[in-house]
């Protein structure tokens, strides 16, 4: 996955909103996908999850210079700080229910948890409020529901319900 040359190379008067939201929007939807293979990949000990796991983060860091378009590149690299954190709070969660760990378990859902509270923080923030910020944790909230879900769909075997969910 290469970063959009549109996105790294454009400022926020070059970029459309229209641009801007198509590119967002992309990754974001990539990022489902890459988060739930990977997540099952880990389960299964599958041979490809390190990769899996690197065109995770790769997605990430290819969100940052289009979030630093709009919010400078300080709030790029907050964007992906914080967003790294969630991807590995999805891995530890995956890794966990694969070794039958509890207490990693609950680390992972509560590093997971504080993803959604600072990335909600961070939106309301950045957006001056304009995305309130408890309407952004509720959406972010609701994106990780549907991940786990689909993810534990998968882990009890219920391979039509997790990928008509996927």
């Amino acid at each position: 996955m290469a970063t959009n040359v549109l996105a790294a190379e454009a400022s926020p008067t070059e970029t459309t909103g229209v641009e801007l939201r198509a590119t967002l929007d992309s990754l974001l939807s990539e990022h489902y996908a890459l988060a739930v293979d990977s997540m099952m990949k880990i389960y299964d000990e599958d041979g490809a999850a390190e990769a899996a796991i690197a065109a995770l983060d790769e997605n990430a860091a290819d969100m940052e210079p289009v979030i630093a378009s709009v919010y400078g590149e300080e709030g790029g690299a907050a964007f992906v700080e914080i967003f790294d954190k969630h991807n590995t709070g999805t891995d530890d969660y995956a890794a966990a229910v694969r070794d039958g760990d509890d207490a990693m378990k609950e680390e992972a859902l509560d590093e997971i948890q504080s993803f959604v509270d600072d990335m909600g923080a961070f939106l309301g923030t950045a957006t001056e409020g304009n995305l309130a910020e408890d309407g952004a944790t509720a959406a972010l909230r609701e994106h990780e529901d549907f991940v786990q879900n689909t993810f534990d769909l998968y882990v009890e075997g219920d391979y039509v319900a997790a990928y008509t969910s996927y």
